[in-house]
Formats: C-alpha cells, structure tokens, sequence
C-alpha cells in the first residue's frame, strides 16, 4: 500500500495521488507493496529496484539515501521516527 503526505504549512497531511502540489515537500510511505506498486515506485520516483528489494530483506539495515534533491529513508523493520528541522531522529 503507497500513502502520501504533503507538507502544507509545516503539517504533513494525507494526500490522494492526484491532488500531489509538485512543489510543496512529498512524504511517499510504502508499506507492503505489491510487485506492481514497487515498479511504480521504480518508475515514478526512479529508485533502484536493487534498494526496494533490500527493504524486502529482512536482514537488510534501515538506511536513508540522498539523490539530487531527494532523500530517501528506507526503513526495515518499524521504528519511531521524529522528523525535526534539519535532521532526521530514530527512537
């Protein structure tokens, strides 16, 4: 399952696919994916099959990934996170 969060005056609030504003910050949380929502996740946002596939893993380690002006957080195994400005915290 593929959800979306936009970050709209500083709050990240659930967003349909279709409502996606390009130019505000986009939160994609996959959970469960099937095969065809990982060759979305390929195609839309070009990640790598290799790194989605590792989130498959359960061995694998949560790691985060910096792309051009993305950043990608791949996490394994359900963890709290907090998100504060600048930095990413694991709890």
């Amino acid at each position: 399952m593929i959800t979306y969060w936009q970050q709209i005056d500083g709050q990240f609030t659930k967003t349909r696919k279709e409502e996606i504003n390009t130019k505000l910050p986009l939160w994609v949380d996959a959970r469960n994916v099937t095969r065809d929502e990982t060759t979305l996740l390929q195609e839309e946002y070009q990640i790598e099959q290799d790194h989605i596939l590792d989130v498959l893993d359960p061995d694998e380690l949560s790691r985060i990934i910096f792309l051009q002006l993305s950043v990608f957080l791949f996490m394994t195994r359900q963890q709290k996170l907090l998100i504060l400005p600048g930095r990413l915290v694991f709890l």
